[in-house]
């Protein structure tokens, strides 16, 4: 015989009548055990395991505690574009990378910063941006911000910063709440080398404090021709004070990147700013170039963690297969910090591009919307035109598929983006980004809700002018 509790209570009348046996043998259990419960309520008997039981379940209990913020981040499960996106977003998931904590190599989320050029004074930190000759002048540009709350924003401490033992004339520039940017300039009498050391000072009425020592020549600015080659630091997540950050699931088209992204709070201070949104970098390291990020946007929430989607758009074909993305976050106030900082993520080695780039031009004879060539992948849409056209704008853009079906993807006024507002149905433009490349010529680039299949588009009618696909 094999009685489940719920077999044993079906028969109990909610008004708290007795049971009345349905006879035979499964009946006389019910009753007797129907009968113990009942006496022990009748009696209010109340058992408390032993002490040392009871410590046992404490300690297992604040175990259990401590665990679970390890596996915060994996409780919303894998991600795939599908969920978010639709089933057009299973394209994506047949060419994404994902990833999972066991691939994970936990990388200080500041590496990469630390040969920054920071220094201290009067109470304020000094982060050296640059300091060179330029035009008989020396130029130093610092941002400033102070160590603690309890001073006040340089800006407003009726201090002033300047060139130790140089007349210095200095300007400043509000960054956020607690970062100023202070852009220093000095004549000089005579040329100085390149191992000059100088010294700032913060100085007011009494008071007259100087960092340490700063050589001639340091910039953190460096161009891609300049810069010498970096460690690549492979990985998935990467850990702050109060944060930690998980790449989930990453796709790649010649012109687009997604990546989803987990933010898992990991103290109180990052739970209780969990919702303050993040500003994502996303960058193609093996390919530097022009492009905006996508605004963050998020995806799903669990119990100390959210998800974001975040992207680039770059405004021509430059992404390929086995390119190095770079993560980063442009800004992030942890607990006790007054200004926003940087942080290096990690690195994330891209093997494969989602496949199918369809190319519209026109035939010999010129656009009526002054655009000569319509380039179509599952994420985006990009218009292009030699220097010296000036292309329209997008008022209507209607996809005609392939099996007769038609779907106006746009409709009067370019969108505004909105990284809080739900993804609207279909494939809706949600973003348009234009503007002019170096060789003269003029491109727009329009993103996509949902994605598509390239190759179930004959053709794009844009403001009214067809533009038939490749077969």
């Amino acid at each position: 015989m094999n009685n489940r509790i719920s077999d044993l209570l079906d028969c109990l009348d909610e008004s708290g009548q007795a049971l009345k046996p349905r006879g035979g043998n499964t009946a006389r259990v019910r009753e007797r055990t129907l009968a113990k419960l009942h006496g022990a309520q009748t009696l209010h008997i109340s058992r408390r395991p032993p002490r040392t039981l009871r410590l046992l379940i404490a300690a297992a209990a604040a175990v259990m505690l401590l665990c679970g913020s390890v596996f915060a981040a994996w409780k919303l499960g894998a991600f795939r574009f599908q969920d978010a996106m639709g089933q057009e977003g299973a394209l994506l998931d047949d060419w994404a990378v994902s990833l999972s904590p066991e691939d994970a190599q936990i990388i200080p989320a500041d590496w990469g910063y630390d040969d920054w050029l920071k220094l201290k004074a009067a109470g304020y930190n000094l982060v050296v941006n640059e300091l060179r000759e330029a035009d008989g002048c020396l130029k130093a540009e610092l941002d400033v911000s102070p160590e603690n709350e309890s001073l006040p924003p340089f800006r407003d401490s009726g201090l002033r910063l300047g060139i130790a033992g140089c007349e210095t004339e200095s300007r400043l520039r509000k960054m956020d709440a607690w970062m100023d940017r202070i852009t220093l300039t000095a004549p000089l009498t005579e040329k100085l080398s390149q191992d000059t050391e100088l010294r700032f000072v913060v100085f007011g009425s009494d008071l007259a404090a100087e960092t340490e020592p700063v050589k001639l020549g340091y910039s953190r600015y460096v161009t891609p021709e300049d810069a010498e080659p970096r460690e690549y630091r492979f990985a998935n997540a990467a850990e702050t004070k109060d944060y930690r950050f998980s790449l989930r699931t990453l796709a790649m088209s010649e012109q687009m990147i997604y990546a989803v992204m987990d933010v898992e709070a990991r103290s109180d201070y990052g739970l209780a700013h969990l919702d303050e949104v993040p500003e994502f970098a996303v960058v193609n390291e093996s390919n530097p170039g022009s492009g905006i990020l996508l605004d963050a946007r998020l995806m799903e929430s669990g119990e100390g963690v959210r998800r974001y989607l975040i992207g680039e758009l770059r405004n021509h074909d430059a992404n390929a297969a086995g390119d190095v993305i770079r993560f980063e976050l442009l800004s992030l106030r942890e607990a006790g910090d007054t200004a926003k900082h940087p942080y290096f993520l990690f690195h994330v080695k891209m093997e494969q591009l989602t496949p199918g780039l369809q190319t519209a031009e026109q035939d010999g004879e010129a656009s009526e919307t002054g655009w000569e060539r319509l380039r179509l992948d599952c994420m985006s849409l990009t218009l292009e035109n030699s220097g010296g056209i000036q292309g329209d704008r997008p008022t209507s853009i209607v996809l005609v598929f392939r099996d007769g079906t038609r779907e106006t993807v746009l409709r009067g006024e370019s969108p505004q983006y909105d990284s809080y507002a739900p993804l609207p149905e279909g494939h809706s433009v949600i973003l348009t980004n234009g503007g002019g490349r170096k060789d003269g010529s003029e491109y727009l680039n329009l993103v996509f809700a949902r994605p598509l299949n390239p190759n179930s588009v004959e053709a794009i009618e844009f403001n009214g002018q067809r533009f038939p696909m490749g077969e």
